[in-house]
């Protein structure tokens, strides 16, 4: 009997915890070409299904242009585990090449959410985003999108890490779910 109540209060406790969106700069030196100054994310933690809003303001030092490619690590929180989320069908933690050529798409149309240029090549100067609204639609079940979430992602410029930035954010749903394996 006390071992049932023991294994409730230890979910209970788990389920409850609610780690803060948080942000850092994971470049060393003096090569960060791109520099966060501002970036929130809200609600926080996450609600799926919803809507989630981010601000943010951005300085690039220099002109960004050519081969440009972000790396995404992903890791979630599985108990007192973090594992990595693989790269499955260019989701997850993946290499994404050519970016200019993903961004330019844009060309000759409006720039979404009120950036002032979305192609490629960036010039260099300050960038500042307001109220950014993504809705988020329900997920399968299937897809374990809940839990606390840890992210790197690394930007480079022809081969030259021009930027890396952690994050650390928390997603739960409005609907009941359960995960027996964020326990």
């Amino acid at each position: 009997m006390n071992f049932v109540l023991l294994s409730w209060f230890l979910l209970i406790a788990n389920v409850t915890e609610v780690v803060s969106f948080s942000w850092q700069s994971c470049e060393t030196g003096s090569s960060q070409v791109i520099s966060i100054k501002h970036l929130s994310l809200t609600p926080d933690p996450l609600v799926i299904p919803g809507n989630f809003h981010f601000n943010f303001k951005v300085r690039l030092m220099e002109d960004v242009d050519g081969a440009l490619e972000g790396v995404l690590e992903i890791e979630r929180r599985i108990g007192q585990f973090v594992l990595p989320i693989p790269c499955i069908e260019s989701i997850g933690s993946c290499t994404y090449s050519n970016l200019c050529e993903k961004i330019n798409f844009f060309n000759g149309t409006t720039c979404p959410f009120h950036i002032p240029s979305c192609k490629c090549p960036f010039k260099a100067g300050e960038y500042d985003v307001q109220s950014v609204k993504f809705p988020v639609k329900s997920i399968p079940d299937s897809i374990p999108l809940f839990g606390t979430f840890f992210v790197k992602i690394i930007v480079k410029n022809a081969g030259r890490e021009i930027g890396c930035y952690k994050f650390v954010l928390d997603v739960k749903s409005s609907e009941f779910w359960f995960d027996p394996f964020n326990l």
